[in-house]
């Protein structure tokens, strides 16, 4: 029997857990498309691993804070597969500042990119698995903040939480499409990024003292884009090592 290979749509692919998403999908057997507004030396790595696989992959580019410009990578898309399976909506922009020193461009920065974005992306994606007659499958990459109340955490853990609550009502209304919406919340995860600082003191805050990995939310796209999760719509996974469980107030890190 023939399994028919999957096309996965990844934005903010080229570096941190996008990064480590489209990696994981790549070896899962996945033909990649792989967005990125600055980062292209991570995509164009990804592309190559890739296609020593014998897989497809093709690069787009674009500010998915402009309606425009998401229009543009999906008109684009659609010139590239006649089956559009898996979107990760996963850029992201991490702002967290007091309360008063919050300033109408970090907002508008903040929701245009994580909630403007990531909306319009959904709408879109769902549009095109429309078009093609697609059983498609929606992912949004959020944050445990959208459950927490974190010091300086005002502005970006309430578009979280936006992200959270437009989850589910997204799968109810592409559920007559067949199409299936869910979301995936990391805490702290293991990126690199030096901005994240030391681990272990955050580990405090985390019941299971340990930061999850860009390739274990890899692993739980997987399964939740698996034959085993046809059920599962506008459902949150947290991988947090359960640091959303607790009231710890770690006020130096806020992940």
């Amino acid at each position: 029997m023939t399994v028919e290979r999957k096309t996965a749509f990844i934005t903010g692919a080229g570096k941190g857990i996008g990064y480590g998403i489209a990696k994981t999908l790549a070896e899962e057997g996945y033909d990649l498309i792989l967005h990125s507004r600055t980062s292209v030396q991570g995509t164009e790595k990804l592309a190559n691993l890739a296609r020593t696989k014998g897989l497809k992959a093709h690069l787009v580019q674009g500010d998915l804070s402009n309606v425009q410009e998401v229009e543009q990578i999906f008109r684009r898309i659609s010139d590239l597969t006649q089956g559009l399976n898996l979107v990760v909506s996963n850029s992201g922009l991490t702002i967290c500042k007091p309360f008063f020193q919050i300033t109408p461009q970090d907002l508008d920065q903040v929701t245009g990119l994580d909630w403007r974005g990531s909306f319009f992306v959904t709408q879109y994606a769902a549009k095109l698995m429309v078009e093609q007659k697609t059983e498609g499958h929606i992912l949004l990459i959020t944050s445990n903040q959208a459950h927490m109340v974190y010091p300086d955490g005002s502005m970006y853990g309430s578009v979280k939480a936006a992200l959270s609550h437009f989850t589910k009502c997204a799968a109810v209304e592409l559920a007559k499409h067949r199409i299936r919406v869910n979301a995936i919340s990391p805490g702290y995860t293991d990126t690199g990024d030096p901005r994240m600082g030391e681990k272990e003191s955050t580990y405090s805050a985390i019941p299971i003292q340990r930061w999850c990995t860009p390739k274990e939310i890899g692993k739980a796209v997987v399964f939740l884009d698996s034959v085993w999760s046809k059920s599962i719509t506008g459902t949150e996974l947290m991988i947090d090592g359960g640091g959303s469980l607790t009231c710890k107030d770690d006020r130096e890190h806020t992940g």
